[in-house]
């Protein structure tokens, strides 16, 4: 039994490939703006998809532990292709606007229950020291299809600006069709109670732990501001007549970008110093954001790979802090905290950053970013230091 429930594992990793196989997102705000819709309903249709990443998070972990893994992969990975093919057929904001809610629910099922798959059936083997080594594989199967597919689908877009999309839907179903050849992990006992502890666990976190409540807050509002500008990103392409068919390589660039931040995020605090590091995080960002709304060159493209490699940086070095701080009764949902609000973050202030586009132009949006996220973050770094953490 202990190597058949190993099979999950290079089944994993197919099913990380293709579900990164997205051919339509190096090309989103251009296909969006050809059907008329404005910067601020192209973000608040990204802001739907957060939205339910944020509401049925914790529900669908529930849903996961009752369920099992297996069956809540099927179903996430269901749901979301339900809501890709409302993209491919759609012309109508409001049938986009219902495909968001429905992948973003998909997603949200998905999310986590595939980390907890790959630790369980590794339990169930005795082999659970090797967890870190296949995690990390399975993080560079995603990136792999990822890579691929943004520079292939601004390629593909040449041909027709709905291609991407239909490739999508054949790879997805694809990765459905894997999740139907899982092996279930032996059915482990499931937390009583978990609304009830998650109540506690926020309560104790905010108010019991003051610095840990603080320093969620502080790393939460970068994150969210990142998530913003990758979109914005695509429109400044568009400012600096960018290509199409290049708008591919730049985003697989900035992918690069943030696995460079990611696997080198811990010699990087070792060489600045953690403290510092956090410090000098958000003010990178602001600084790189104030120059490309100064800038109106294709020499400007380097600069958005800065957000990038900060991005990926942001999961070792504000994770690490999070993690040592936490016990492991509460790591997941503590965890789920700050997605929440780092997610909220984006849903709050892109209408408003689409909207500035929208009357003012890309760069003054992009400043406004800057503005935003040095005034949000001065004022949660200056509330952390009154407690001692930076």
């Amino acid at each position: 039994m202990k190597s058949k429930i190993l099979q999950n594992i290079p089944k994993l990793y197919l099913m990380q490939f293709f579900s990164e196989l997205i051919f339509f997102i190096p090309i989103m705000i251009p296909f969006f703006g050809g059907l008329g819709f404005s910067m601020k309903e192209i973000l608040m249709l990204e802001g739907a998809f957060a939205a339910m990443l944020v509401l049925f998070e914790i529900p669908s972990g529930y849903f996961s532990d009752r369920v099992g893994r297996k069956k809540t992969l099927i179903l996430g990975t269901l749901i979301q292709l339900i809501g890709l093919i409302l993209f491919v057929f759609s012309n109508e904001y409001l049938w986009f606007f219902i495909g968001e809610l429905i992948i973003g629910i998909g997603s949200s099922l998905v999310s986590g229950t595939v980390e907890a798959l790959i630790f369980e059936s590794l339990a169930e083997a005795k082999q659970s020291s090797k967890y870190k080594k296949i995690q990390g594989n399975i993080f560079s199967f995603a990136r792999i299809g990822s890579l691929f597919s943004n520079i292939l689908g601004a390629m593909l877009a040449i041909i027709s600006i709905r291609l991407p999309f239909h490739l999508t839907l054949i790879t997805w179903t694809i990765w459905f069709l894997i999740n139907l050849t899982l092996i279930e992990p032996e059915k482990h006992e499931m937390e009583s109670e978990k609304w009830q502890h998650f109540k506690r666990i926020f309560r104790e976190t905010f108010g019991g732990n003051k610095k840990l409540g603080l320093f969620i807050v502080y790393s939460s509002i970068p994150y969210g501001f990142f998530f913003i500008t990758f979109w914005l990103y695509q429109r400044y392409m568009e400012f600096i007549e960018l290509p199409i068919f290049y708008f591919g390589f730049v985003i697989a660039a900035m992918n690069i970008a943030s696995i460079i931040g990611s696997k080198y995020g811990k010699e990087i605090e070792d060489f600045v110093g953690q403290k510092l590091c956090m410090i000098l995080l958000p003010l990178v960002a602001v600084l790189d954001w104030i120059l490309l709304a100064n800038i109106q060159t294709f020499w400007a493209i380097p600069f958005l790979t800065i957000t990038s490699l900060l991005w990926g940086l942001t999961m070792p070095l504000f994770y690490d802090y999070i993690q040592q701080t936490i016990s492991n009764d509460r790591r997941a949902t503590v965890l789920s905290i700050r997605s929440f609000f780092s997610r909220g973050i984006y849903f709050v202030f892109s209408p408003l950053l689409g909207t500035i586009t929208d009357l003012w132009g890309i760069q003054d949006a992009l400043l406004a970013s800057a503005i935003l996220l040095f005034i949000f973050s001065g004022a949660s770094w200056i509330s952390l230091r009154k407690v001692g953490v930076l």
